[in-house]
This record gives structure tokens, C-alpha cells and sequence, in this order.
């Protein structure tokens, strides 16, 4: 079962913290945030530049569906940003490689989502990837995918932190 929490329903408070059913409990449940509130991601693919991709813009339709429908991002302010790295910019061991390499990072604001719906977007992104690249490549598999949590105030979009959404919803 699934819950579907407001953050500003979750009681957090110090005795809580150290509890272990309380812990158990919070490592289960899903929060998302409050309604009204704008939650956006920042999708970041770095792919080595000799990586041809069937088509681009499918990749990254299907990158913010998977933000959406994992994550429960919203699709009309998600950003996906390619960037091709020259292979002989990136070393594994080492070792530059024939094989592509990729890493995936995507920011999302702190506590919107659990451990499990991240791990879940990990497995899953890195499942998709290999299925955009040509038929003769091969995703290097110490390929990189991060989910970086970023507290609200440190980060908005249109010169609003999304601390300062939360808060404008609030008096709304």
C-alpha cells in the first residue's frame, strides 16, 4: 500500500526521529508535494560523443514520462538537457572506451520523494537508455545515474526558489 502524504502533514519532530517504527514507517511512505505546489526535475544526460541515438527527442519524451510517472514530476516544467562528451574526455579505470558511456543526473527538491520511487527511477532509466542507442552500440555498464536531492531554497526556476512557490501556494 501506498500513501500519498503532504510534507507538511509528516510529523518529524525529535522523538519520532529516533524511533524505529516510526524510521520503518517514513522509509515506506511516498510523499509528494502539496497541491498547487510546482515540483519540478532537471534531467541531465551526459553520453559520450561517438553515442548515436535512434532519436533524440524520444528519449527524452521518455525521460520526463519516467520522471513523471515514478517520481510524480511535473512533465510541463521538467528540463532535459543532452550534453556529448568526446571519448577521449572520459576515462573509466583508466581506460578511455569503444562502449557508450552515459551518466544520468536529475535534481529534484529534498524529501519529494522515497528511497524506494528512487531506486525504482535508477533501475528504470538505466534500463531505457540502451534501447535509444543504435543496434551496434553498447551502454558501457559503469555508466552513472544519480537522483540529487536539493533543499527547496536552494533552487527554483523563473527567479522563484521553490521554497518561495511553497510558501506563495500557502497565501494563496
Amino acid at each position: 500500500m501506498i500513501f500519498r502524504i503532504p510534507l507538511s502533514h509528516l510529523n518529524c519532530g525529535r522523538s519520532n526521529a529516533t524511533n524505529p517504527v516510526w524510521l520503518g514507517i517514513a522509509s515506506r511512505v511516498m510523499t509528494v508535494p502539496q497541491e498547487g505546489q510546482p515540483d519540478m526535475p532537471i534531467l541531465t544526460l551526459k553520453l559520450s560523443a561517438h553515442a548515436q541515438l535512434r532519436d533524440a527527442n524520444a528519449l527524452a519524451q521518455d525521460l520526463m514520462a519516467l520522471s513523471t510517472r515514478v517520481l510524480h514530476k511535473r512533465s510541463d516544467v521538467t528540463s532535459v538537457v543532452f550534453v556529448h562528451v568526446h571519448a577521449s574526455d572520459w576515462w573509466v579505470g583508466g581506460d578511455t572506451s569503444n562502449q557508450v558511456l552515459m551518466q544520468l543526473d536529475i535534481r529534484i527538491t529534498h524529501g519529494t520523494n522515497s528511497d524506494e520511487e528512487k531506486a525504482t527511477f535508477i533501475a528504470q532509466a538505466f534500463s531505457l537508455l540502451p534501447k535509444h542507442l543504435a543496434d551496434d552500440q553498447q551502454l558501457h555498464v559503469t555508466s552513472y545515474i544519480s537522483v540529487q536531492e536539493l533543499a527547496a531554497t536552494d533552487w527554483g526556476y523563473g527567479g522563484m526558489t521553490q521554497q518561495q512557490r511553497r510558501e506563495r501556494a500557502h497565501t494563496l
